[in-house]
């Protein structure tokens, strides 16, 4: 009977042991490394994190009959689940919106570059005729003419292949002409990570933003193998910003923007892409620097993975409904 009594007792003790560990381990959130911390801050998520955590040491300490101050907070705990999930699903789509026009910025900058590279085509096509036509047609007629005894002069004739010349190079420095003025215009999400220095702007979303202009930390890939052959290098900036626009700095892309510097007017940083005209090397520089922002902003989706999890793993905190 003793025995009996003996196991009961210890049954009894492992039971509440295990009823009192979920509320042992409410002192604390679970660990959070420095980049979940940081996306956490920037999407509000840390907050409300640190409220759910106050409701659920109510919730485990309280008696389980039904009470409305318990109702109150199984209210108030089922709220702030919501409103995590809607923080984090709109700072994916925020993420997800950049992205998107990036990709239509550089969707445009390849159908730039197609037209530049057609015009070109075309020009060397009309290179190749005046070629044919000066350093051919019209020396064979001018010579068939002069064994034919004909009265033209050869001054006349000389005229006639100067104007031909003339005319069709005239059309090839035309083609050249319209290739340097072709949408000068830089994209507007490249103009304002370069120029832009406030907290906030409204060409990005908020959160996005913060995220650019906060501290990076090592692991992550800040530019592209195209910007790193082109000798882009991170170092001098500490915010993802900083080290874009340091990579675009060494690596040339950013010089080839500037327009020169005159008295008076901000220097070549603010006046970034003015009065300059469109090359293919400008081009795929735009390019190149978008697919590094592209790349930098993706990485946030990363972060906002593990903060789900942590998250996911704080539903074992809750108190059975």
């Amino acid at each position: 009977m003793t025995i009996v009594r003996r196991v009961f007792l210890i049954s009894m003790l492992l039971l509440v042991g295990l009823e009192g560990g979920p509320a042992l381990a409410e002192n604390a959130l679970p660990a959070m490394n420095p980049r979940v911390l940081q996306i956490a801050d920037i999407t509000g998520a840390h907050a409300i994190l640190q409220e759910l955590q106050k409701v659920q040491a109510q919730l485990n300490g309280s008696d389980r009959g039904e009470t409305a101050e318990r109702s109150r907070l199984l209210l108030r705990l089922l709220y702030l689940r919501d409103k995590l999930t809607v923080y984090l699903q709109t700072a994916s789509l925020e993420v997800n919106a950049v992205k998107a026009e990036v990709e239509l910025a550089i969707a445009k900058i390849d159908d730039a570059r197609a037209q530049i590279v057609e015009k070109r085509a075309r020009a060397l096509k009309r290179n190749s005729v005046i070629n044919f036509v000066s350093g051919g047609v019209t020396k064979m007629v001018g010579y068939s003419l002069a064994l034919a005894d004909s009265d033209l002069p050869t001054n006349v004739l000389e005229i006639l292949d100067g104007g031909i010349q003339s005319s069709l190079s005239g059309l090839a420095v035309k083609e050249q002409e319209e290739e340097k003025n072709f949408n000068q215009n830089v994209p507007p999400m490249l103009l304002t990570v370069i120029n832009n220095t406030n907290e906030e702007t409204h060409d990005f979303p908020r959160g996005v933003w913060q995220y650019l202009v906060s501290q990076s930390f090592s692991g992550e890939e800040i530019i592209s193998e195209t910007t790193q052959q082109m000798g882009g290098d991170t170092t001098g900036g500490e915010t993802r910003r900083g080290k874009l626009i340091a990579a675009w700095t060494s690596s040339g892309m950013l010089g080839r923007h500037r327009a020169p510097r005159r008295k008076g007017v901000a220097p070549p940083m603010a006046r970034i892409g003015q009065g300059k005209s469109v090359t293919a090397q400008l081009l795929e520089d735009r390019a190149a620097m978008l697919s590094d922002l592209k790349s930098v902003v993706a990485q946030m989706n990363n972060s906002l993975m593990q903060l789900s999890q942590l998250i996911k793993a704080t539903y074992v905190q809750d108190p059975p409904i």
